[in-house]
């Protein structure tokens, strides 16, 4: 296995998840125009992020990942692809 994420249009709209041995808080939000089937945009703790995955240490001490949701698709996250290592 691999320590990345892969990111996909989350089903819900606001979740808190548990990590790091519940230690710490990681909360997923997503604004969605329409049924929002297509990520347009994200930020992982205010950051802006141009590509379609994360690695586990980003999320390790918890914080906020934010998807903006479109019923269009658009190139976001198509430029760097996850490391093969």
């Amino acid at each position: 296995g691999q320590p990345i994420y892969i990111l996909t249009p989350p089903m819900l709209d606001e979740i808190r998840c548990a990590v790091r041995n519940a230690t710490a808080v990681l909360q997923i939000r997503a604004t969605r125009q329409g049924s929002g089937r297509y990520i347009v945009g994200a930020r992982l703790n205010g950051k802006s992020l141009e590509r379609a995955w994360l690695r586990h240490v980003e999320i390790t001490n918890g914080g906020e990942l934010e998807f903006d949701l479109s019923d269009t698709p658009v190139n976001w996250g198509q430029e760097m692809s996850p490391p093969l290592d």
